[in-house]
């Protein structure tokens, strides 16, 4: 199984995706967590994506898409795989495509990411980085959904955490 899962931020993918993996027994690929390890090299690499992650604006395309490739080309990832936060936008997917079996989308207010992301406390998580993240991701979103709408399976993130785990634990069943 190759999932997508894809949401605005603080739509609850990270939380999801790591119950999923354990249930599923697939690797967890969480392109923030690894943008946020690279984050820390003393390298050129480094200093781009801290720079994008400060500013709020996405890393390089090419640079993220390689990252998702050698994670999910690697061992760990050989039964199959739940990629959180990849691709991003259009630029990302022509770059390198997963070729995801399933892309879950939890679908969220702009007014929920608000509460949820000022409700974390992450360093990075102001208002005026969350607005920029809203303004950035929102349309890139939609055209990633679009390439993928033959195996789309979308789902109501504003209910609780177990209800958005069942939803999606049903809707995989009924799609395999």
């Amino acid at each position: 199984m190759r999932i997508g899962l894809f949401g605005l931020p603080g739509s609850g993918k990270t939380v999801t995706a790591q119950r999923l993996s354990e249930k599923l027994n697939l690797c967890l690929v969480k392109t923030g967590t690894l943008l946020r390890e690279l984050e820390s090299e003393d390298s050129e690499r480094g200093r781009e994506i801290k720079r994008a992650l400060t500013e709020g604006s996405l890393a390089d395309n090419f640079l993220v898409s390689e990252i998702v490739k050698e994670k999910i080309e690697g061992q760990d990832c050989l039964n199959g795989f739940i990629v959180d936060g990849y691709p991003r936008d259009i630029e990302q997917l022509k770059s390198f495509d997963p070729e995801f079996s399933h892309v879950i989308f939890l679908k969220v207010s702009e007014k929920t990411v608000r509460e949820r992301l000022l409700k974390r406390g992450r360093e990075d998580d102001t208002p005026e980085v969350i607005e920029k993240r809203l303004e950035v991701q929102t349309d890139e979103l939609g055209r990633v959904l679009d390439h993928y709408k033959d195996n789309l399976i979308e789902i109501d993130g504003e209910k609780t955490e177990e209800e958005v785990y069942q939803n999606i634990l049903d809707e995989l069943k009924t799609k395999n």
